[in-house]
């Protein structure tokens, strides 16, 4: 089919428009509305599986347990493997000494917080206080966590903002139930 029977099969489907410009910028209009009606996409994640916070509580310091990335749980880490590891905490300093380490007394922990505006404050999600742990209560003041790759590291940081965010908008629904 020529050109000239492609116009002519556009003018059958859009009775309404006669000219090929008049046709040709009407299906420009749909697609850009369309485009404007889906869901933006969303960027790659490597998240497989979504993680329970706190990870690490008591005296469960180290996270997997298995040799496993906790995040797409299909590459091995620990010894003798790559990994990207996450970790943190304290240590029982003897200054006479000038050496340190675990001490039962300590109780490692690692959270992150959303502080909303209050008072006077200017901001968004005011009167919003909440936080999302990572570690709690890990006897020796110290924790880690092992991944296969610096995605798979990426993903988890990802998603403990998501959880965040979750609570967030729960504590806004919580507080839009209240002022009604």
């Amino acid at each position: 089919m020529g050109w000239g029977g492609i116009a002519r099969a556009q003018r059958r489907c859009y009775p309404g428009l006669n000219e090929p410009g008049e046709i040709s910028r009407h299906l420009r209009t749909e697609k850009r509305r369309n485009e404007l009606k889906k869901p933006p996409l969303k960027p790659r994640s490597f998240e497989r599986h979504r993680m329970k916070f706190p990870l690490l509580k008591s005296q469960h310091t180290k996270y997997p347990r298995k040799a496993v990335c906790p995040q797409c749980r299909k590459r091995k880490v620990l010894e003798p493997h790559s990994m990207a590891i996450f970790e943190g905490g304290a240590m029982f300093m003897d200054r006479k000494r000038l050496n340190g380490g675990l001490h039962d007394q300590m109780d490692g922990f690692a959270s992150i917080t959303w502080h909303g505006a209050h008072d006077t404050g200017v901001g968004q999600d005011r009167d919003i206080y909440t936080s999302v742990d990572f570690a709690r209560d890990c006897r020796g003041g110290q924790f880690e966590v092992y991944f296969c790759s610096i995605s798979c590291l990426r993903a988890f940081f990802n998603s403990w903002v998501d959880a965040l965010e979750a609570k967030i908008q729960k504590e806004k629904r919580r507080n839009a139930k209240c002022r009604t």
